[in-house]
């Protein structure tokens, strides 16, 4: 009996220190406060292009349709390379064969067989000099063997500077609105109580839509334009006594 009235003392005196606690952590936070949101944005002209390309072939046999192809394809290889596009540019993104097939009618029923094999090669290709874009297209489309465009894309190869420029943007912005929330209530802004970055919008590249060997020739200039990165942030401010 006495070792259960200990115990009930020690559990009183630990859920009163766990009151004190609460109410001590309770007072240090302000009832005076402000919560604004901030956003930045910035723009800024892409500094490489993104090209899809690739090869297409079709044959009787898949052996000779994958021959066919591998030979254009390693062309295209050759020509990229011979423009100065490193390895580390070049990446097979869709490689694929497929059946052709023939509708042919037999005893009143409509059937289907193979008639032959088309083969897809496509590489993505990215192009850090842009002013060579325009020559990079037109040797691999017109003088190589690629027979397909599947995209043009856009984009900013390092966006982390310009991110942070956005978030210090966003930061001032929600100073901004702060500052003139407490003017017109007749309040001081206090110290900073916490900020909330609630994700950083990278821009979507614009998409040149696929094209053949003969489109993409006569569609060789093209206008890279601007790009905006944006952030935004919620900030909360205690308001000075």
């Amino acid at each position: 009996m006495a070792k259960m009235t200990h115990m009930l003392a020690t559990f009183a005196c630990v859920a009163i220190g766990l009151a004190a606690f609460a109410s001590s952590s309770q007072a240090d936070e302000p009832d005076r406060f402000i919560t604004v949101n901030g956003i930045g944005e910035v723009s800024a002209p892409p500094d490489m292009a993104r090209v899809n390309v690739g090869v297409v072939t079709e044959d009787k046999t898949a052996a000779k349709a994958v021959s066919a192809n591998s030979t254009q394809m390693a062309g295209v290889f050759g020509i990229l390379r011979s423009l100065g596009i490193e390895d580390k540019d070049i990446q097979t993104s869709n490689f694929s064969v497929q059946p052709k097939y023939e509708t042919y009618e037999s005893n009143r029923q409509r059937r289907d067989r193979i008639v032959g094999y088309r083969v897809f090669n496509q590489v993505r290709v990215n192009v850090r000099e842009l002013d060579d874009l325009g020559q990079v297209l037109d040797r691999v489309l017109t003088k190589g063997d690629a027979n397909q465009l599947n995209g043009i894309s856009f984009h900013i190869s390092e966006p982390q500077p310009l991110l942070d420029q956005a978030r210090r943007n966003a930061m001032d912005d929600a100073k901004r609105k702060a500052t003139l929330y407490a003017e017109q209530g007749s309040v001081e802004l206090g110290h900073i109580l916490s900020i909330r970055e609630y994700g950083s919008a990278r821009p979507e590249p614009p998409q040149i839509a696929y094209a053949t060997r003969e489109r993409a020739a006569a569609d060789v200039p093209i206008a890279r334009g601007e790009q905006s990165l944006s952030t935004s942030v919620t900030v909360t401010f205690a308001l000075a006594d």
